[in-house]
């Protein structure tokens, strides 16, 4: 008959036959059809293999940290313990008339106590170290949850993005094959962070995993620039382009409320946001790239509802604006 059609807004993933008149008007387009929904399975499936990727790898890396730290303050827990063994040490040599046998067990006290005594400062550094490494993980994680279940990128854009995120991580932990050029090269070709515009024209940048913060808030930054971070929680680095316009209350606002946005407190209402002038960051030696610390600031509320209303409009003025694009052409 002639009549074969396909539809894919159906309650399965979709089906040949229809009856309105807009799907039959519509049969010459078949092929065109077969081509997008097979490529959006194609992206699907890429972005569902690396998903998978990033959360077994993220799962491991944070067990084995916890493990680490937990062996780090056993150890802890040793070397405070020299006091007592001096005082044990102490009480034998103390006694009337002690034998050979209990003076070779005083020394071997002291001896005991030393050590521990000279570990507990290292013992210290680690058990920094491994706390250190576990908030990264976690917010590897934050980066990993907010790229898997953003709606408003497309899936060509989230791939690349986990893609970037991946590598991050395995540089994280050391579990990259790659040889220093690659690993250059690959550094260099990274993705851009996030860019959006603000009503009143001012640039307001977004990091979206270790690298581009370290990017926007101390490689990038500017004199003049304002840096803004969920307080004392995990989150993306959001600096305000102040040094190269004017910025208003709005402006600084809306960074607020990214910088909410893009945090593990997205869920609340309102966020406790710190902002601070970039000039007064400093980098952590020794810490993976990104993390900071700063002097100074101001507390900001933000708001992670109106941030997504912004990134919703931000994302249907471009989808206009390349629309328009395609028409003159």
């Amino acid at each position: 008959k002639e009549d074969f059609s396909i539809s894919f807004n159906n309650p399965t993933d979709f089906r040949v036959w229809e009856e309105n008149e807009a799907t039959i008007i519509d049969r010459n387009n078949i092929s065109l059809k077969l081509g997008k929904y097979y490529k959006e399975r194609i992206e699907n499936n890429r972005i569902f293999n690396i998903e998978n990727t990033i959360s077994q790898k993220l799962k491991k890396i944070k067990e084995n940290e916890i493990n680490s730290l937990r062996k780090q303050e056993e150890l802890a827990k040793r070397s405070s313990e020299y006091m007592l063994l001096q005082e044990k040490a102490h009480a034998i040599l103390s006694s009337v008339s002690p034998k050979k046998s209990q003076i070779k067990e005083a020394q071997k006290l002291y001896k005991l106590s030393k050590r521990l005594k000279r570990s507990e400062s290292i013992i210290k550094e680690r058990i920094q170290y491994h706390h250190f490494r576990i908030t990264s993980i976690e917010e590897s994680s934050l980066f990993f949850k907010e790229l898997s279940t953003n709606k408003w990128e497309t899936p060509i854009e989230k791939l690349t993005r986990l893609n970037d995120l991946l590598n991050e991580i395995n540089d994280l932990v050391g579990l990259s094959k790659e040889n220093p050029k690659q690993k250059y090269r690959q550094k260099k070709a990274q993705i851009k962070p996030l860019e959006l515009i603000s009503q009143n024209g001012v640039a307001i940048q977004i990091g979206r995993n270790h690298r581009q913060n370290e990017l926007i808030s101390l490689k990038k930054a500017r004199k003049g620039d304002l840096w803004f971070h969920a307080q004392e929680c995990p989150g993306s680095h959001v600096v305000l382009k102040s040094s190269t316009s004017l910025a208003e209350e709005t402006d600084i606002q809306l960074a607020a409320d990214l910088a909410a946005f893009f945090s593990k407190a997205k869920h609340n209402k309102i966020v406790s946001v710190i902002k601070v002038p970039t000039e007064r960051l400093q980098r952590i030696q020794g810490a993976i790239p990104g993390t900071v610390r700063h002097s100074g600031g101001k507390v900001l509320w933000g708001c992670p509802t109106r941030a997504m209303q912004h990134i919703e409009q931000h994302q249907s003025d471009n989808a206009l604006s390349s629309l328009s694009e395609r028409i003159i052409k």
